[in-house]
């Protein structure tokens, strides 16, 4: 386990003890954690070459050992069966975040999230949400020409019926992941910000059947550029930003962050 650690920059812990049911771990004083390193920055999001050994670092972890509690995943929320996939959502939320500077779906509850995402990449089909032990909590079972489907709930009948109302926290609403791009700091050579907007749309889907496995990570497009490569092939800065309607409600360089994650 020790030299595992030490060859996936894991950082193991010293000792542990029990605080009455709960189990502590006691580790060494590490850095900064990533959103200090971006409040620092003023909510500047990262380029492309300070991302990369981020992302590769993060999903070098996840090919080891299961990383909780760093982003929610819609399977978790309407109750779905996962597996390690969510761990691929929450690397996926993150890496959009530290690009942009701005939390991709920071809704104050749950079905807030959930309204965000399916804004942004629609629902998820009927035969994934039909295993949703949770699914007719958010979402009405409508039946069109004799064929039932899940549409979810408005946020008037949403707090009709549960007194929660949905309240818009995102600082940039999208409709598309595509759009991410151009929110990304503007890289003078070569752009790369396509092709880590298709990782992110690969670590965000759906179906956990098809969503990008840690190990795919390393072996995407994006890991195996240089600084001298052609604009992506994905989406490039020229295409406007027809999707990207900013909030004004809520808006609030930098040392190698490698060296930083390696201390």
């Amino acid at each position: 386990m020790k030299n595992s650690c030490k060859t996936v920059q894991i950082a193991k812990p010293n000792r542990f003890f029990f605080d009455q049911d709960r189990i502590c771990l006691n580790f060494d004083l590490l850095d900064i954690s990533l959103y200090s390193y971006l409040k620092e920055r003023n909510f500047e999001g990262l380029t492309t070459t300070e991302l990369r050994p981020v992302i590769a670092q993060l999903a070098t972890a996840l090919s080891h050992l299961r990383l909780i509690d760093f982003g929610l995943a819609p399977e978790v929320t309407l109750h779905l069966p996962f597996n390690n996939a969510i761990d691929m959502w929450s690397l996926g939320i993150t890496a959009a975040e530290l690009s942009t500077g701005y939390p991709l779906y920071p809704g104050n509850t749950d079905y807030d999230v959930l309204c965000f995402i399916f804004e942004t990449q629609e629902q998820p089909s009927d035969n994934i949400l039909d295993h949703g032990l949770r699914t007719g909590y958010y979402f009405d079972r409508d039946q069109t020409n004799g064929q039932q489907h899940w549409t979810f709930k408005s946020p008037e009948d949403f707090a009709e019926q549960t007194g929660f109302y949905a309240e818009e926290t995102r600082a940039f609403r999208f409709d598309n992941l595509d759009v991410l791009v151009h929110v990304m700091k503007e890289e003078i050579e070569g752009t790369h910000q396509g092709l880590l907007v298709d990782l992110i749309k690969r670590m965000l889907h759906f179906d956990p059947d098809v969503c990008i496995k840690p190990l795919e990570v390393l072996c995407h497009r994006f890991f195996c550029i240089t600084s001298s490569s052609s604009a992506d092939p994905v989406t490039t800065m020229d295409d406007g930003p027809a999707d990207l309607e900013v909030s004004t409600e809520n808006t609030e360089e930098t040392e190698n962050i490698e060296n930083m994650l390696e201390d």
